[in-house]
């Protein structure tokens, strides 16, 4: 038979388990927020300083539009981040994306090294 662990004791594990995660992630160095209009050609960011990683979020719905940097063309679909990092060498200078659809998508670009 397994101990039986009082709720108590559990939700203090789960609460410094959850403290110590959120201090090994790395805080963002800059957020971008950008509402592209329904059936814009290409709408463009450009990362200053450049940068080396960089996480997309998409809203709302069931959304899948075309977006990219200067290093290579992704897909940016909602509920699910995009990251794309680069090398030291070769850093993303800027981002873009397109909106075929006929109505707003809003992003969200979080700048995590240069």
């Amino acid at each position: 038979m397994l101990p039986v662990v009082p709720l108590i004791q559990a939700s203090i594990f789960l609460s410094t388990t959850s403290r110590k995660q959120d201090s090994e992630c790395p805080k963002p160095t800059k957020v971008y927020y950008l509402t592209v209009l329904p059936e814009i050609s290409k709408q463009v960011i450009k990362l200053n300083p450049p940068a080396r990683k960089i996480v997309i979020a998409v809203k709302p719905g069931d959304v899948a539009i075309p977006c990219g940097c200067n290093l290579k063309i992704y897909t940016c679909v909602s509920g699910k981040n995009l990251n794309i990092t680069a090398e030291p060498s070769n850093l993303i200078q800027e981002f873009w994306v397109q909106n075929p659809l006929s109505h707003n998508v809003r992003l969200t670009i979080t700048v995590y090294e240069h």
